[in-house]
């Protein structure tokens, strides 16, 4: 049985067919990461050649390396994933649904989403729209915490999120499934098609039968 209280160490595992390679990822989702990492290599390979006096070729080395870390840098900065895409959009519906943002909330979303807990479900966004409205009366805000994503194919994407809340007292953490969908792989409007919890805490079995 699953634990309710604590948070699960193992989530389901998310599709990986169309994840970016190793590079990719290094290159533009951890760019930043990167180029520090290589400025950082590159300031030490400098300082040990200028210690075994070889003045040039630490210049050199120095140059090269800082050059090649804001390459990197500006190169992550032009482009954004389809990986970044859906974590902003799992973010952004949940900011969407903190805020009761009703338009930004069916923009977000397919016409037959369908939402599946123990405590409510929805067929349409319209459904959907309703259920966010009953429950922000018992809630002042959501946020999410993490974003995972996996991408199934280049129009078909999973997203898994860590929600936290506050209403009256503090409210349980969950985390939260959402099924993607895009009309191709050109656009990256994104909309929502499936929602339901994973694991919320204190709760049993909250995707309900």
């Amino acid at each position: 049985m699953q634990d309710t209280i604590f948070e699960p160490a193992r989530l389901p595992e998310l599709p990986s067919q169309a994840d970016p390679s190793s590079i990719e990822h290094l290159l533009f989702e951890s760019g930043a990461m990167t180029a520090g990492v290589v400025a950082i290599a590159a300031v030490l390979a400098a300082f040990i050649l200028f210690r075994a006096a070889r003045a040039k070729g630490g210049v050199l080395v120095l140059l090269l390396g800082l050059g090649l870390a804001g390459g990197v840098f500006m190169l992550s900065m032009m482009f954004t994933t389809d990986r970044e895409h859906l974590t902003i959009h799992a973010s952004d519906l949940v900011d969407a649904v903190s805020q009761g943002d009703e338009s930004e909330i069916r923009s977000m979303l397919d016409p037959a989403v369908r939402v599946r807990t123990r405590f409510g479900g929805a067929n349409s966004s319209e459904q959907v729209v309703q259920l966010v409205s009953r429950a922000n009366a018992a809630i002042e805000s959501v946020r999410a915490d993490e974003v995972r994503v996996g991408l199934a194919g280049p129009r078909v994407a999973r997203t898994q999120i860590l929600v936290r809340g506050q209403g009256e007292g503090r409210l349980p953490k969950s985390w939260w499934l959402i099924d993607w969908t895009r009309p191709n792989a050109e656009t990256d409007q994104w909309v929502a098609t499936h929602i339901e919890p994973i694991w919320i805490q204190g709760m049993n079995n909250p995707a309900g039968p």
